[in-house]
């Protein structure tokens, strides 16, 4: 991964989620992305999160990793243990979200993670 990278752990349970809201609202908006961009990945982020935790209802916890880096940033939720979930489990989210207005949600097999990814453009006004 390049970019600056930050971690955010936190119970799998619903009300956390919105930390991770919170987190890419920042994050995003520092980075120029246009008030739609940021509420396109605030609400990916926050639906991977709702599913992930509903998917594997015994994690502990979620761990989100932010990765920025040149006007893109990249999302990376994991749960903490699988508890025998099929990650297969993980594609029928990406499949389910995949029409979230952002530039990737992809299933990263070797993190057991989902990706959630968007690049900000600048406009040429």
């Amino acid at each position: 991964m390049d970019g600056d990278e930050l971690r955010l752990t936190m119970p799998a349970a619903g009300p956390y989620t919105r930390l991770a809201r919170v987190a890419v609202t920042g994050l995003a908006t520092r980075l120029g992305f246009s008030f739609d961009e940021v509420e396109d990945l605030r609400v990916a982020v926050a639906d991977v999160c709702t599913k992930l935790i509903a998917t594997v209802p015994d994690a502990d916890h979620l761990e989100v990793t932010f990765v920025v880096g040149d006007g893109r940033l990249s999302i990376y939720i994991a749960v903490s243990d699988l508890n025998g979930s099929d990650p297969a489990d993980f594609d029928q989210i990406t499949d389910e979200l995949g029409d979230a207005n952002v530039d990737a949600i992809e299933h990263v097999h070797d993190r057991r993670a989902i990706r959630v990814a968007k690049t900000h453009v600048e406009d040429d006004d």
